[in-house]
């Protein structure tokens, strides 16, 4: 018999820190014309400047009910954002995460390498922390949600457990 998970539970009975990855994880990645996100635009190129110089938090990028509705029943002081973001549109995440989910703007946190993100979990965040109970961090990138079980003391879950 395979094991149950009890991440869910956890992070729905423990008042434990909870860090959640941006793009993809507290936000829509649904905002391409006619694929999922901005990568290419039609000519193939990478990121094209149309996207950069939009604000997409403030316009296009969507929250994710079921996870605005999990985060109402907790501490807000003991939830964070942990984001890659390269394009300056630091400002634009926060204002994003506190519209929509009552995150505090200072409590986003951003590097610009996922690598970075290890020594933010493991060295930064854990400063800001009002309990002791492992912290969990969230995402939608298996890979990385390896590298923090392999290198963090934290608890890990795919952004796939609200929709359980």
């Amino acid at each position: 018999m395979i094991p149950v998970n009890k991440i869910g539970e956890y992070i729905k009975n423990t008042n434990c820190p909870i860090v959640f990855d941006m793009d993809g994880t507290l936000t829509s990645y649904n905002y391409g014309t006619y694929n999922a996100f901005h990568d290419k635009d039609h000519a193939g190129n990478a990121g094209s400047i149309e996207y950069l110089n939009e604000h997409i938090y403030k316009s296009i990028v969507k929250p994710i009910p079921v996870i605005a509705d999990f985060l109402k029943a907790k501490d807000m002081k003991n939830i964070f954002v942990l984001s890659k973001e390269t394009h300056g549109q630091e400002a634009d995440k926060r204002w994003f995460a506190q519209k929509y989910y009552g995150i505090l703007p200072e409590q986003c946190f951003f590097t610009s390498s996922p690598e970075d993100k290890i020594d933010v979990l493991n060295k930064v965040l854990p400063k800001y922390f009002v309990t002791n109970n492992t912290p969990v961090y969230i995402d939608d990138y298996a890979e990385f949600l390896s590298d923090v079980r392999d290198k963090t003391k934290y608890y890990t879950a795919h952004v796939t457990i609200f929709f359980e």
